[in-house]
């Protein structure tokens, strides 16, 4: 008996340790493969991490976390796996597609081109993806001729590629064309209600035109629908707070601060949520991290210059206007503004300039007039 239970032991212990066995790299690549079609690609990432420890030479795994890491906006690492899986032999097929737009999302748009989508492997699907992402690239480049050919181009090949598609509702968006680019989002939605890419389009074409209510429920679609949604949240909060919705606002910040978002963009926006309610000094600390991550931002600069203002630091927004005009000499709000200022230091020299500015494009501006005449009558004309 005593030998017998020692055997079972043996049995249970044997048992154990080969259910702990790691998976094999292949079956890894498998379960990454549908954590992507849930759009998990943070669970995808981890085990074709596991599976590559295994078998680095993987170049299934290695165009799979490429594209990972293209779904969440890592695109510098994106193409980094991508190009590993070419030169390990993967397909161009299920590599150049992703390769061009990991390319374009990090602004290189020479790579980009230099990307053939003219190569006889490619299926048409593949082929009509790299064409969207030329064409978009010439769009980023100003050059909408050419983007119109790589679109057009992209079109022969697959009528319904929701790339190429989205891709011309952008060009007729640039174009002013914007019944044309929402009849074109209409197709894309007729194959994909979820495309996350073009409701953030449509959103932005909303937003232009002073629909703020259903540009804020398109950038809500746009980030339930994809993983890499930071840009289209930031947006959102932008909506929130020109539509005054504080609270929404404020809550959005938070949380993209809790995941580690950050940058120049979040600094400003939550110094307009502060110049909202009238916190102007904090607005002005928060204009200032703006500032520090770019120093040409214009609202930051100009939304500073006004917090200044409020709480009676002219010589402060003074400073900060002057370099907002720098940027945009023929903003009247800001040249009255500044002339105003002036005033206040007995310059009426400068000032009389800076309105006699304003009034050269708006000869009926009241308050500038009663500015002017003010203005002289300190300087005793």
């Amino acid at each position: 008996m005593h030998t017998f239970l020692k055997l079972i032991t043996l049995a249970v212990a044997l048992g154990a340790l080969s259910g702990c066995e790691k998976p094999s790299p292949e079956i890894q690549i498998a379960d990454a493969e549908g954590y992507l079609q849930q759009g998990d690609p943070a669970s995808a990432i981890i085990e074709l991490k596991g599976a590559l420890q295994v078998s680095p030479d993987k170049a299934s795994a290695r165009r799979l976390l490429g594209e990972a890491y293209l779904l969440l906006g890592q695109a510098a690492a994106a193409q980094k796996e991508l190009e590993q899986a070419a030169a390990l032999g993967a397909e161009p097929g299920k590599v150049q597609p992703l390769l061009a737009r990991a390319l374009l999302l990090q602004g290189d748009y020479d790579g980009v081109h230099a990307i053939n989508a003219f190569e006889e492997s490619l299926s048409p699907a593949d082929s009509a993806s790299i064409h969207a992402s030329r064409g978009k690239a010439w769009l980023a480049l100003a050059n909408p001729q050419a983007a119109e050919q790589e679109f057009g181009e992209g079109l022969a090949k697959d009528a319904q590629s929701l790339e190429v598609l989205t891709g011309m509702a952008w060009l007729s968006a640039q174009r002013q064309q914007i019944e044309q680019a929402k009849a074109r989002l209409d197709e894309v939605f007729a194959i994909d209600p979820d495309y996350a890419e073009a409701w953030s389009l449509l959103a932005g074409i909303e937003r232009s035109q002073g629909n703020l209510e259903a540009a804020l429920d398109a950038y809500t679609r746009a980030i339930n629908n994809r993983q890499d949604n930071a840009l289209d949240r930031l947006q959102r909060v932008a909506v929130n707070l020109a539509l005054g919705n504080n609270e929404a606002a404020g809550k959005e910040i938070s949380t993209l601060r809790k995941q580690g978002i950050g940058g120049y963009l979040l600094a400003y926006l939550q110094g307009r949520l502060s110049y909202q309610e009238k916190r102007y000094g904090e607005a002005i600390n928060s204009f200032e991290k703006a500032l520090n991550g770019n120093p040409d931002h214009a609202l930051s600069l100009y939304y500073a210059g006004i917090s200044a203002l409020e709480t009676g630091q002219l010589d402060t927004a003074g400073n900060y206007l002057r370099r907002y005009k720098a940027q945009d000499p023929e903003y009247l709000p800001v040249l009255r503004t500044l002339a105003w200022i002036e005033m206040q230091s007995g310059d009426f020299v400068s000032a009389e300039e800076l309105l006699r500015t304003v009034l050269s494009n708006a000869p009926d501006d009241a308050l500038s007039l009663n500015l002017l005449a003010s203005a002289l009558a300190g300087d005793q004309r």
